[in-house]
C-alpha cells in the first residue's frame, strides 16, 4: 500500500463558482494548495497572546477528494492555537465499515495525506486526530467521499434553483466548527441564500428595493442624482 505525504504550504483557499449539472444548481467549491494558519508558539506567553486575538471556533475541516485513477487527497486545517509539536493520524471506514489508521507513522510534516488504498467504488469516510507527546486525542469530524466520485479538485454542493450567482462567502452560520455558505442571486430585487457545509439550504435574504438598480443604468431607489426632470443646483 503507497501513501504519500504533502508538506504544508500556505493558507488553504477557496475559489468557488455555480454550475447547472443535471438539472439542478451546483456549488463548485475548489481547493488549491492546502496548508495551515499560523500555529501557537508554544509558550505561555504566546499562548496568552493569541487566545486573546477574536477567532472562529473551527474544527478540522477534513475534506477528502478524487485525485487520479486510485488516489484520494485529504486534507485538514491546523488550528491557531495549536502546538508546534502537533502530529495525526489518518483514519479511513469504507462504507459501514469500522475506522483504520491508514498513515504507518505520526504525520508532522503537513496537513494533507494522500491515499492509495482506497476502493474508489464504494464511499468512503475520512478522520483525523491529533497527537501531542505521543497521546491522541479525539477524532474530527468525518468526511465522506461517494463512492466512483469525479477526479476533480472541488467539492460539489447541491442548491436551490435560481438566478445567476456571482459571488460566494464562507462562514460557520451553524455553530458546528465547519465553514457554511452564502451566496447571492443576481435578481431584481437581489437576494442572498445560506447553505450548511453539507449544502442543506438554511435560509434566504431579500437584499430589498436598493438591489434593485444596482448597476445604476436606469432610474430606481438607488439611482444617483437628481430625479426624472428635476434640476441640479447652480
Amino acid at each position: 500500500m503507497e501513501h504519500r505525504h504533502r508538506r504544508r504550504s500556505g493558507l488553504r483557499r477557496a475559489g468557488s463558482t455555480a454550475v447547472a449539472a443535471a438539472g439542478a444548481m451546483i456549488l463548485v467549491v475548489g481547493l488549491s494548495q492546502l496548508g495551515t494558519a499560523s500555529p501557537g508558539t508554544g509558550t505561555a506567553q504566546g499562548t496568552t497572546a493569541a487566545a486573546a486575538r477574536p477567532m472562529e471556533n473551527l474544527g478540522r475541516g477534513v475534506v477528502a477528494v478524487r485525485s487520479g485513477e486510485s488516489d484520494v487527497l485529504v486534507s485538514w486545517r491546523l488550528l491557531g492555537l495549536d502546538p508546534e509539536n502537533i502530529g495525526f493520524n489518518v483514519y479511513r471506514a469504507t462504507g459501514d465499515g469500522d475506522w483504520s489508521q491508514i498513515n504507518d507513522d505520526v504525520l508532522t510534516d503537513g496537513t494533507n495525506f494522500v491515499d492509495s488504498g482506497a476502493d474508489l467504488s464504494q464511499s468512503n469516510s475520512y478522520r483525523v486526530t491529533p497527537v501531542v507527546d505521543g497521546e491522541e486525542g479525539e477524532p474530527s469530524g468525518a468526511f465522506t467521499l461517494d463512492g466512483d466520485a469525479a477526479d476533480e479538485p472541488v467539492v460539489r454542493v447541491p442548491l436551490r434553483d435560481g438566478g445567476r450567482i456571482q459571488f460566494v462567502w464562507v462562514g460557520d452560520l451553524t455553530g458546528d466548527g465547519e465553514y457554511d455558505y452564502v451566496i447571492d442571486r443576481q435578481t431584481s430585487p437581489q437576494s442572498i441564500e445560506a447553505y450548511s457545509s453539507e449544502g442543506d439550504f438554511l435560509w434566504e435574504a431579500d437584499m430589498g428595493p436598493n438591489s434593485t438598480d444596482q448597476n445604476n443604468i436606469e432610474g430606481g431607489s438607488a439611482r444617483a442624482g437628481p430625479p426624472a426632470g428635476g434640476r441640479t443646483a447652480p
